[in-house]
């Protein structure tokens, strides 16, 4: 499935951004470059000043640090409990961005862990990748498992779903917000952000499989999700203007036991504060997977995805 981009979002977001004018007239003047240019910023995460919340739920938590094959990844550590839960933040963010996740879990009796992903947050690096992150989210699992449950964002759930696949990790239960099913989705996106044109982002994706010796295909969400089988909860907000709501309801139906939710005026970000995505995540984790009668209510529209 492709993103189709209307060209009044085009014209806005050039009329917004010059520069996204600018690799929108190199996309027709010199496709080459434009291609090598595209795929560095691609694999650059930009990062962003944190939020005093942000900050505030880091003074509430240990900070240790985890050796990761891309170097040592920060790490932020909530509550004491014999099970552990892990927060996955996606591309341009934070562990910290799922710090409301952290209280309620550890009341559940979890220890919560979080992280920046090598090259994001407070992690060393200029540029990554899925695969990166995928190797940092199973470094922190092996330092911190086994895992009752996961919570993950955006790029995030693609890694986790990567890492549950190729590096065997191990989770009871996932909870994922605002996810992607299709990698086109996250490249497309790219291409409208940046102003790059679908043929230079396909020149990329070609390149990009060359250097990493990998087949897109393989690194499907909706793929690699159908190699899981335990009980996932998809979050995901009918007016996501990044990944589109279409995204967590095709993944949900490629999971084997899987309950969507859809949330409204939250979008891709907002999504993960609210009191009541996080509730709903920490009941899902805590009743094995069970939602709670009240969580289906006029906010949260919850519908049962079980496969035959």
């Amino acid at each position: 499935m492709r993103r189709h981009v209307t060209q009044e979002q085009k014209s806005t977001i050039g009329r917004a951004h010059p520069i996204v004018r600018a690799f929108a007239l190199m996309s027709r003047v010199s496709p080459a470059v434009a291609t090598l240019l595209a795929e560095r910023l691609f694999m650059t995460s930009l990062r962003s000043r944190t939020p005093e919340r942000e900050s505030d739920w880091a003074l509430s938590a240990r900070r240790e640090e985890v050796l990761s094959p891309h170097g040592v990844l920060p790490v932020w550590v909530w509550g004491d409990g014999p099970r552990t839960v892990v927060l996955v933040h996606g591309w341009a963010g934070r562990g910290l961005q799922l710090g409301a996740f952290a209280a309620p879990l550890v009341a559940a009796g979890y220890r919560v862990v979080c992280y920046d992903a090598p090259a994001h947050g407070l992690a060393p690096g200029r540029w990554s990748n899925l695969f990166r992150h995928t190797d940092g989210l199973t470094a922190v699992a092996n330092a911190y498992g086994p895992l009752a449950g996961v919570v993950a964002h955006s790029l995030g759930c693609a890694a986790v779903l990567l890492a549950a696949a190729r590096n065997h990790l191990i989770a009871e239960r996932l909870v994922l917000v605002a996810p992607a099913a299709h990698t086109t989705t996250l490249t497309d996106w790219f291409g409208l952000m940046s102003g790059f044109s679908q043929a230079v982002v396909e020149r990329m994706r070609r390149r990009l499989e060359r250097r990493f010796d990998f087949k897109w295909a393989n690194v499907e969400p909706w793929r690699l999700a159908a190699e899981f089988n335990g009980g996932c909860l998809i979050v995901h907000d009918r007016h996501d203007h990044e990944i589109p709501w279409d995204e967590g309801h095709g993944l949900s139906q490629s999971l084997a036991h899987a309950h969507l939710v859809t949330t409204e005026d939250l979008g891709h970000r907002r999504i993960l504060r609210d009191p009541r995505v996080v509730n709903a995540a920490t009941d899902f984790i805590a009743r094995q997977g069970r939602l709670a009668t009240d969580v289906s209510d006029s906010f949260l529209r919850s519908q049962s995805q079980t496969a035959a």
